[in-house]
Parts: C-alpha cells; sequence; structure tokens
C-alpha cells in the first residue's frame, strides 16, 4: 500500500491521487453480509491517480506475493 502511494505521488505530476478505505462483514463466501457475527472482516483499499499507470502485464503480477505467503 504505502509502494503505491508513493508511486502516485512520484508519478502524477498533475491531477490527482485519491485513496479510500472501507470495512465490511462477510459470510464464508466472501459477499458482503450486514450481520455481526459473520466470521470474515474485510478492509478494502481502492487507489486512484492520473498518473502514468502500471503496465498491464505488471497488473498480473502486481499481489501475486501475497497469494504465495498464505497459499498452503
Amino acid at each position: 500500500m504505502i509502494n503505491l502511494l508513493r508511486n502516485s505521488v512520484k508519478f502524477t505530476t498533475q491531477g490527482m491521487i485519491k485513496l479510500s478505505a472501507e470495512t465490511y462483514l462477510s459470510d464464508h463466501t466472501g459477499m458482503p453480509n450486514l450481520q455481526i457475527n459473520t466470521p470474515n472482516k474485510w478492509l478494502k483499499l481502492i487507489f486512484y491517480d492520473t498518473g502514468l499507470g502500471i503496465k498491464e502485464q505488471d497488473i498480473k503480477n502486481l499481489f501475486k506475493i501475497f497469494g504465495k505467503l498464505y497459499d498452503p
């Protein structure tokens, strides 16, 4: 997250940078569920900037390392 923000600042020479965060509860399917006793709590981060962007081939691998860390 910090690297994404740093790169947004570095490569956005004009326009805007926006980061928003939402929290929600979900059931085992990952679908939003407003009941307080649902087992999963999620944090959704949304980045938006008007900078250069990320190459298509790099987007596919952007969070791959996180999957490897937690994939049994």
